[in-house]
């Protein structure tokens, strides 16, 4: 199977040991990091690793992690308390529509759903041996799921009814899928291993699937209209498109050899992309990325997973339960 993250297990050990160990000195240094710094490091209140991360709006988000945690802010993150999920296992991503509505997906093909802002999440699939790694809607009705496990690999999940029934797309390819972003009911993209990426203009029925050159996997999509969009992934630096996908550039970034695990958009312009210590962001459509800063430990190691935004502002989370935000 392919494998989104290659950290080794005794890298994730040394991280964890040495972010334990340095949480309180960060802390107590953050007032004055934060201050010189474009992010502000936020407290989630747990160790676990978060994976993913949605926001409704300026002051609403979801993050979501290791063994079926669920955070939820209604105060910009000022403060973050957990909601239940009824789940044990590791949850991957999170998207939501408004403040109401969301989906949060991950292991053993589980899929939850609130519309009540998540003082109620309800379990509406499993499936043993299947990890859901990112999920993707644009309303309250239509929503997207990718299966990254040798079990069903290569296949997106869509919903037309607020997820009362999942429905399988055509296969794409065997290595496994990594993203999925949708812009409307209609037209969506998938990336995945071996540096593929899945065109859909049927509602995720059927995908049009490239691979290009390389051989990393792209871990990140992120389209602000049927046109314009990015892709990112391990040893590249981000990909854009103003055709939709029929054309892609490659971008340069402050980070060598790019390497990133996602990216975010907010329009066609404003974009973020997060990486292992690193964060760019343009606000010209990429023709510039600017590195941006961060009071977060070991910068130069910190795997950032996800990145998700509202407007101006957004949200970043990772490992021992970090969790960073845009000023």
């Amino acid at each position: 199977m392919v494998t989104r993250h290659r950290h080794t297990f005794a890298a994730a050990l040394v991280l964890g040991v040495l972010v334990a160990a340095l949480t309180a000195a960060a802390a107590g240094s953050g007032p004055a990091a934060a201050s010189l710094s474009d992010w502000v490091r936020q407290s989630s209140g747990t160790t676990k690793a978060l994976n993913g991360v949605a926001a409704a709006d300026s002051r609403r988000a979801w993050a979501v992690g290791a063994g079926g945690l669920i955070l939820h802010t209604s105060d910009a993150g000022a403060s973050w308390h957990r909601q239940r999920s009824h789940v044990t296992v590791t949850l991957r991503d999170v998207a939501c529509f408004d403040a109401k509505r969301a989906w949060a997906v991950g292991n053993n093909g589980t899929i939850l759903h609130t519309t009540n802002g998540g003082t109620t999440w309800t379990v509406q699939r499993r499936a043993r041996g299947q990890v859901l790694w990112a999920v993707d809607c644009v309303n309250a009705n239509h929503a997207w799921v990718v299966i990254t496990s040798l079990s069903g690999g290569g296949v997106v999940l869509r919903t037309s009814n607020a997820g009362a029934t999942w429905r399988k797309s055509a296969a794409l390819q065997t290595d496994g899928l990594f993203d999925v972003s949708f812009v409307d009911n209609v037209h969506g993209w998938a990336a995945g291993g071996v540096e593929y990426y899945g065109i859909s203009t049927n509602g995720g029925k059927t995908f049009t699937g490239n691979n290009r050159s390389g051989s990393g996997n792209l871990l990140g999509a992120a389209f602000a209209d049927t046109l314009h969009g990015w892709i990112v992934g391990e040893w590249t630096q981000p990909l854009y498109t103003d055709d939709g996908g029929t054309s892609w550039a490659v971008q340069s970034t402050p980070r060598p050899g790019g390497d990133f695990n996602d990216v975010v958009c907010s329009d066609g312009s404003r974009a973020w992309a997060v990486a292992d210590g690193w964060i760019v962001h343009t606000t010209d459509g990429g023709t510039d990325w600017v590195r941006q800063t961060y009071p977060a430990i070991l910068p130069d190691f910190l795997p950032l997973a996800r990145v998700a935004c509202a407007g101006n502002r957004a949200w970043a989370v990772g490992p021992h339960g970090m969790i960073l935000r845009t000023r």
